[in-house]
């Protein structure tokens, strides 16, 4: 009762307390004596140290303590806590659910719903100790715990139902999105099987087009083929045939060469000679004439004179060497040989009148010869340069025709290569088609065995959304009964729940659930089938207190 507790430290805890302590003492002016210091030490606790004792006056547990200690009382102020008025229990109220969501309309009825549950409680439980004797105390913790309950219990329902809502709208989403899609990829299928469509009409018209050219080039090949071997059997006849005439040719060769050399041997001074003569003989001027005739000077009017003129030439005898012998006409050749019809015309008999005239005559005879030998031989040159001719256009046209072939395969390389090609993406549009197809089928189906589920959904979201609604009632009977219900029977819960609390709430028009059951807000079937597999009894009044041990506030008193 002094305020002292003796023994509460121990001499050397002491000291060091009063050491600390000193300073301060000394610096107010105060006596410094060790039990000056203690005493300074003791009232500046006193003065500081304020101690708040709560208890309760149930029982006899108070009264012993105050015969106990005397000092309870006379060093102490004691508050009794009584019973709230009725406006307290509004204030407090209204100030605890001021940031709460509740409807405008309902905030003031809810608010006096709570402060008749708080009275009501109180008033019942007078009667329970009339009827029962068993005391049930109701303090101002009880209503606290009630507000506390209700926002707790409000939140976390309403929570409950949100996530309920947004996964089940989610699924709905999901389905108008999957319903929107499908109609995008129907569209989208018919986009594909047009291009598929497209694709297959090209690659088709393209194997026409390959088709054709393939015949064409096989066509070309073979006209190559059989043109190249025509061509072969061509040349070798041209070949053999230009031979032989090569060969007739080379038999007059030798005589046109004997000839040249007998021109070669004569000079100037042999023909100066033949010149001189102003009759020469006979066979010496059928000579020259024949000469005149060979350069085509005339075939009339020959005399010494004109052969005289001819010879006159400075280039005569290189003229002669020089001769075109394949310009011959027949008409001279003929007029020559009208010369040869003397037996006496020849070369030795020319030689031992002029050497100049024998060696003339040499070239004559071979001239003469060369162009018989060459009447024979050119028509067989001209069907040889002609065959020749008729070789190279017809190897100009093989080599067309191989060109041509060239380019068609290259053309049917490059068409097959574009028909790979088209072909491998007809085929990659073909199988997403198919994909697709596939896909839009299955998802259709989906869709459709969904259609069920989608209005099952929306029923159950708007029921959800009425639910919502209703917690504002349901969670003020559940907190209720959490905070107030444990002590009472089953007939005086039902008293409160029901007759008074439930009526009370409907009369205010506050939303709560028809036929209202605590067991359905703050319990479950799997929760109540474990309750009974562990040995709870299944009726009501066991599942009601199972509840109140699991989910009350405070811990539960069980007897």
């Amino acid at each position: 009762a002094a305020g002292i507790v003796p023994a509460l430290y121990e001499e050397a805890e002491r000291d060091g307390i009063i050491n600390n302590v000193r300073d301060e003492v000394v610096k107010k002016g105060l006596p410094d004596s060790k039990d000056a210091v203690w005493q300074y030490f003791v009232d500046k606790c006193r003065d500081n140290l304020h101690i708040v004792l709560a208890m309760s006056p149930i029982g006899e547990a108070l009264r012993v303590r105050c015969r106990s200690f005397p000092g309870m009382i006379n060093n102490t102020v004691i508050d009794w806590f009584v019973p709230w008025p009725h406006q307290a229990l509004l204030s407090v109220a209204g100030v605890f659910l001021a940031e709460e969501k509740l409807p405008d309309a309902s905030r003031g009825d809810i608010v006096e719903h709570m402060v008749l549950v708080q009275e009501s409680v109180m008033k019942i439980s007078d009667d329970y100790e009339l009827q029962l004797k068993r005391h049930n105390y109701v303090t101002p913790k009880n209503y606290l715990d009630f507000i506390s309950n209700y926002k707790k219990s409000l939140k976390e329902e309403r929570k409950k139902v949100d996530t309920q809502v947004a996964r089940l709208d989610g699924g709905l989403q999901k389905l108008i999105q999957a319903a929107k899609e499908v109609d995008i990829m129907s569209e989208k299928l018919k986009i594909a099987k047009a291009e598929v469509d497209v694709k297959s009409k090209e690659v088709k018209e393209m194997l026409e087009v390959i088709s054709e050219n393939t015949t064409k080039a096989e066509a070309k090949k073979a006209e190559a083929t059989q043109r190249e071997g025509e061509l072969e059997v061509s040349s070798v006849q041209i070949e053999v045939e230009k031979r032989e005439a090569e060969q007739a040719l080379e038999m007059a060769i030798p005589a046109l060469e004997e000839a040249a050399a007998a021109l070669k041997s004569l000079n100037k001074d042999d023909i100066t000679e033949i010149r001189s003569f102003a009759n020469p003989h006979d066979l010496v001027r059928k000579v020259c004439e024949c000469v005149y005739v060979l350069k085509g000077l005339g075939l009339k009017d020959l005399s010494w004179k004109a052969s005289k003129a001819m010879m006159s030439d400075m280039q005569f005898l290189q003229s002669l060497v020089e001769y075109d012998k394949d310009s011959i006409q027949d008409k001279q050749i003929k007029k020559v040989k009208e010369a040869f019809q003397d037996p006496s015309f020849t070369v030795e008999s020319v030689q031992n009148i002029s050497r100049a005239g024998g060696g003339l005559l040499k070239w004559v005879y071979a001239i003469v010869n060369y162009h018989g030998v060459a009447k024979t031989v050119n028509p067989k040159r001209q069907a040889v340069a002609n065959a020749e001719k008729s070789l190279r256009q017809a190897q100009k046209d093989l080599a067309k025709i191989k060109k041509d072939v060239i380019e068609l395969e290259e053309l049917l390389r490059d068409l097959g290569d574009k028909y790979e090609t088209g072909t491998a993406e007809e085929q990659e549009l073909t199988a997403k088609a198919e994909t697709m197809e596939r896909q839009l089928i299955a998802a259709s189906k989906l869709i459709s065995g969904l259609g069920s589920e989608r209005e099952r959904w929306t029923k159950d979201i708007s029921a959800l959304q009425q639910k919502r609604v209703m917690l504002i009632g349901d969670c003020l009977l559940a907190a209720a009964f959490l905070s107030y219900t444990g002590a009472f029977n089953f007939d005086f819960r039902r008293t409160l729940m029901v007759d008074t609390w439930e009526k009370d709430l409907r009369e205010k028009q506050v939303p709560v659930t028809n036929n209202y059951r605590i067991e359905t807000l703050l319990t479950s079937e799997v929760e109540t089938a474990k309750w009974a597999s562990e040995g709870l009894p299944p009726d009501e009044l066991s599942i009601q207190n199972g509840i109140l041990t699991t989910r009350a506030s405070r811990y539960p008193l069980c007897i």
